[in-house]
């Protein structure tokens, strides 16, 4: 009696010895006589691997790039797919969702009289007509932006 241990891969097709096919974990069984005219057997385990599937998601700031396994990148909202081969040849995927969280810009004027000073929403001030951005961490982790252009009152 002999015994011979198989695996292939989800989605492959194995033909057995006595010529069967088998697309999923069985055993295959043949008798047949030997040189010897002596009865023998022949077992085929035949295993089937599974693929391998991973999910998750992940996010990045508006302007960032995001390096997927596989090496491809996106600076957008997508959902990408990366192959590799695993264990016993088979396939391996990874399924990563990715969503791009935006930045947020505010915009606001400002005026104060000559002779006085502004402060900024970051602390910063200036008793001079200037344009301040002041950033910020916004609940999402990304930048959040507030422009203020200040203008001088004349007296």
């Amino acid at each position: 009696m002999n015994i011979n241990r198989v695996q292939i891969c989800q989605g492959d097709t194995f033909i057995f010895p006595s010529g069967d096919t088998g697309t999923v974990s069985s055993s295959d069984t043949l008798f047949f006589k030997s040189v010897n005219n002596c009865d023998s057997l022949y077992i085929t385990d035949l295993r089937v691997a599974d693929t391998l599937l991973y999910y998750f998601n992940t996010t990045i700031c508006e302007g960032n790039w995001y390096h997927f396994p596989d090496g491809d990148s996106s600076n957008v909202t997508t959902i990408d797919t990366s192959f590799f081969t695993a264990a016993f040849g088979c396939d391996s995927l990874i399924i990563t969702g990715l969503v791009v969280n935006p930045r947020s810009v505010f915009n606001q004027t400002a005026s104060i009289c000559m002779g006085r000073y502004y402060h900024f929403p970051d602390g910063d001030s200036s008793n001079t007509a200037t344009i301040d951005t002041s950033i910020f961490v916004a609940a999402n982790g990304c930048d959040s932006l507030v422009i203020t252009s200040l203008a001088i009152l004349p007296s």
